[in-house]
């Protein structure tokens, strides 16, 4: 590993004094020269004379700013957000076996997303959702600096500004919105010890593509109803055009505006026609997509450019039909990505990775959990995931249509099949989700005749409606849910073998709510959508990480909604929580054991650490846990076994 002047690792810079930091800073940033190191001298020039902070000294004010702020910050930030986690969790995985943890902070410099190993060493608590680092209140940083300079920004150990952060390496790239304004900036942290600045450099590569993956997605997103055209810059940098039906420049990023020589605000008035040479290939690939050649008339240059064809023309948005809704389709849900389903559980992400693989290759997907999994809203991840997105997706639940009616139902019926049918007959679930994804909920509950029906379509691919003697053709992906032990009923002769292993293309099993190592997550991420200012108090969140959950998100959900509801101010406590006492715990936790004197000693040398622990981190629950080095859910059962709260008096959001 590289220790030399321009090659040192984290560690190396722990000879260093807060006095010898700051004299450098002072005297470089005086000087106007930044020696053997690249230092960021304006960024620091700004820190001592605009902000008027001592280098040597601890960041005063307390950055967090509360689970109510973070909710308006996240709200703001509207549909772009669930992009956005995508775009996060894709960077984590690049640089996480590297140490880093990686966030995006929004314009104002608050964190609002995060992915971390927040039990390792190496982790930067203060970069959780809902702590804010301007470059005012936190110096020379990647996000605060960034949002300042509007362009990559590495910062690796001594080169910040504060000398309490010295054995950090961080670094941030903006992300702009589809109007070129700056809509946020993806950073990576860490305080991994031996990270070298090589390494680090090229860690703040990644953070640089995906940054400017996650600007060209919004940029297609806004104009989704809009041809795209894009090219790659001399540096590197993604062009992106937006036009209409009639070659009218809808929009442009910033790339392609320096590109081109457009001036903002410009773009809208003019032609493609008046910047290209006029190019037959063009018509076609709006309508198909695909590689094209544009001659560029101010010099002649040649653009290698990619056409992306309108993936929801305006004209289709306006006149299209709702998504049909059908006794047994279900309730409707918010959509999520499929690895916003998985969190951060190792089980959950095992899954998205063999989802990711499978999802257009037209296997059936049999989905195994228990009730209250979700496993609904995973079949519509993986449906809006995959290239059937714009085709129907409809749900059927086999255990909630009676079972004289599954058959109609699913497989529809001819006009006048049989008394009380409808006069214009019933096209049925499988062919409403023709070219789309159907899901078969509780697949295990269906009678055996009509297994017999479901196995025959699924093998010739052809439906033949009740009363009609013609067989359609029908192109679907298959998606089957069940909470039952398809092996057991195989065994009592109540699910046909063969139909099992005609679903089981790819088995996916979603663990129960109990099981997932992200229950923390889990828990603050519910609460949040349903409420914006609600917080729990550290009891309450102890015994919500205790409880056995049979009833799994679904319960979770309800329980907080009820909280919610009932609590007299913004702390929820344990009585608004209303758990059933009987439930058992999922790790068999008791109150603390009658203890010896010699055992009360340490129990109470225990407690006092715990609540030193507290307030030294402003009793951030997060933080105060990372200091003992175990996790969160861990601290927070010891603080609620030794019963520490914090008083009324002096709670803040935490």
């Amino acid at each position: 590993m590289a220790t030399s002047a321009l090659e040192p690792a984290l560690g190396d810079f722990n000879i260093e004094t807060a006095g010898h930091h700051a004299s450098r800073v002072i005297e470089l940033v005086s000087a106007r020269q930044s020696g053997g190191m690249p230092y960021p001298l304006e960024s620091w020039r700004r820190c001592l004379d605009d902000f008027h902070l001592d280098p040597a000294g601890r960041v005063e004010s307390a950055p967090y700013v509360g689970a109510g702020k973070l909710n308006i910050a996240r709200d703001a930030l509207g549909e772009n957000l669930l992009i956005a986690s995508e775009a996060l969790m894709d960077l984590f995985a690049a640089v996480r076996s590297t140490g880093y943890s990686a966030s995006l902070a929004n314009q104002e410099g608050l964190f609002v997303l995060e992915q971390a190993d927040r039990h390792r060493d190496s982790y930067v608590p203060t970069d959780q959702p809902g702590w804010l680092w301007p470059e005012r209140i936190g110096g020379t940083n990647s996000v605060g600096t960034c949002l300042v300079d509007r362009k990559l920004t590495s910062v690796f150990g001594r080169q910040h500004f504060f000398f309490e952060s010295i054995d950090t390496a961080c670094a941030g790239a903006p992300v702009f919105d589809s109007l070129g304004a700056l809509w946020g900036v993806l950073s990576i942290t860490t305080r991994n010890p031996q990270l070298d600045l090589q390494t680090h450099r090229l860690a703040t590569n990644v953070v640089a593509q995906s940054a400017m993956n996650l600007s060209a997605q919004i940029f297609r997103r806004s104009f989704s109803g809009s041809t795209i055209i894009e090219w790659r810059s001399d540096d590197g940098d993604a062009c992106l055009i937006a036009v209409d039906a009639d070659q009218r420049i809808e929009g442009t990023n910033a790339a392609a505006r320096n590109a081109l020589r457009i001036e903002d605000g410009e773009s809208s008035s003019k032609m493609l026609l008046s910047i290209f040479d006029k190019n037959s290939e063009l018509r076609r690939a709006k309508v198909e997509g695909g590689a094209i050649v544009l001659r560029r008339k101010r010099d002649g240059a040649i653009i290698h450019a990619n056409v992306r064809p309108a993936t929801y023309p305006a004209i289709r948005r306006a006149f299209a039909p709702n998504p049909p809704t059908r006794p047994g389709a279900g309730a409707s849900v918010d959509s999520i990505s499929i690895e916003q389903c998985a969190g951060n559980d190792r089980t959950m992400l095992s899954n998205i990775g063999m989802l990711r693989r499978v999802r257009n290759s037209g296997l059936p997907i049999l989905l195994l959990g228990e009730t209250g999994t979700g496993k609904d809203t995973l079949a519509r991840a993986i449906h809006l995931d995959s290239d059937r997105a714009e085709k129907p997706f409809v749900a059927f639940n086999c255990a909630a249509v009676p079972e004289s009616l599954i058959d109609s139902e699913l497989f529809g019926y001819a006009a006048g099949s049989f008394t009380g049918a409808s006069p214009g007959g019933n096209r049925g679930r499988i062919l409403e989700a023709n070219g789309g994804t159907l899901l078969l909920d509780e697949i295990g509950d269906m009678p055996l005749a009509l297994q017999t029906r479901l196995l025959r379509v699924l093998e010739t691919r052809e439906v033949m409606a009740l009363g009609s003697g013609v067989a359609q053709k029908v192109d679907v992906t298959v998606v089957a849910a069940t909470n039952q032990n398809l092996q057991d009923r195989i065994a009592q002769g109540l699910f046909r073998e063969d139909l099992y292993y005609r679903l089981a293309g790819a088995v996916i099993y979603i663990p129960a709510l109990r099981e997932r190592t992200d229950l923390p997550t889990i828990i603050e991420t519910i609460l949040g959508r349903i409420s914006r200012t609600h917080k729990l108090d550290p009891a309450a969140t102890a015994a919500l990480l205790d409880h056995n959950w049979p009833g799994n998100i679904r319960e979770l959900t309800h329980v907080l909604r009820r909280a919610v509801s009932i609590a007299l101010d913004e702390w929820i406590t344990v009585e608004d929580l209303m758990l059933r006492l009987s439930s058992p715990s999922k790790q068999s936790l008791v109150a603390l054991p009658k203890a010896t004197s010699g055992q009360q000693a340490v129990l109470q040398a225990e407690a006092g650490a715990i609540q030193a622990a507290l307030e030294s981190a402003e009793w951030d629950v997060a933080a105060a846990a990372a200091l003992f080095g175990v996790s969160r859910a861990t601290f927070y059962r010891r603080m609620q076994q030794h019963q520490i709260r914090r008083s009324s008096s002096d709670r803040r959001a935490y």
